[in-house]
Formats: structure tokens, sequence, C-alpha cells
């Protein structure tokens, strides 16, 4: 895989990310938090900060970053599947208003990022959010590429 697309659906902004944006020392520790993710429970990934996930084979995968406070900071879909719903459930299930449209996903491999309510309360997360469902992408769609 050369790239994945990585969008914010609340901005529109689009980028292209890179194996080579991921330390490869990182590995290992990113397999765990992965892996960890799929728990009923979720995984802490730094300072009271909880990830859970659901992954759904052919799919794709939709993970959600909650505050130490349980509220919904981030809700991001990955997929590297061309006929997937990912996208348009990222969509139909928004609270807020998205520069995105349903009817126009990007190519796919995609990270799609949506930030929920409490993006507003935990904005400190959001220096790290962004490359935290990056690592997350690459990990899920092409986990050799940063072996």
């Amino acid at each position: 895989m050369k790239y994945i697309n990585h969008i914010t659906l609340n901005s529109g902004h689009i980028r292209k990310t890179y194996s080579s944006e991921i330390e490869q020392g990182f590995y290992f520790k990113l397999m765990r938090i992965y892996k960890d993710i799929f728990k009923k429970e979720g995984t802490d990934i730094i300072d009271g900060y909880i990830a859970k996930g659901t992954n759904e084979p052919g799919n794709g995968v939709l993970i959600t970053v909650f505050g130490p406070d349980g509220v919904p900071i981030l809700t991001t879909g990955i997929t590297k599947n061309e006929n997937n719903t990912v996208w348009d459930l990222l969509h139909t299930t928004s609270m807020a208003p998205l520069k995105t449209s349903a009817a126009s996903p990007p190519e796919v491999p995609f990270i799609a990022d949506r930030l929920e309510i409490g993006a507003m309360i935990h904005m400190d997360a959001l220096k790290w959010t962004g490359d935290f469902t990056r690592c997350m992408g690459w990990i899920c769609l092409d986990p050799q590429a940063i072996r």
C-alpha cells in the first residue's frame, strides 16, 4: 500500500499519509493497542483516554476515543474495501454538521475522522488524536509497512 487517504469529516480536510510517517519502533505497542481496542472495555491509550472499536471483516473498522469522563471525542472509520458502509455510517450517525457528503466517499484505502461533542471539552486531546488514528490506520490496513 503506497498511502492512505486521511480525511476529517467535520472540516473536509484530506491528506495522504505514508507509512514512513510512523516510527517503526512503535509497531509492537500499536499492535497491542489495536488488539485491545476490540475488548468490551476497550483499552487505555493515554492519561485515562480510552479507545473502543468494532471490526467487521470485509467492511472496515470503527474506533471511538473517549475522554477520562467517558465523553466521546473522536470516531474514526478505517477501510480498504471498495464496497464498505463505513463512510455512510459515519455520516448517518453524526450529531454535528459535516463538510463531507455521504454520497462522495474518498478513494480507498481511507481513514475518516469525525470529531464528537467531547472534542469541545477535551481540546488538548486534539493535539494527538490525528496521529493516533493515522497509526491505527496503518496497523489495521498494512501493518507490515510500519514494521
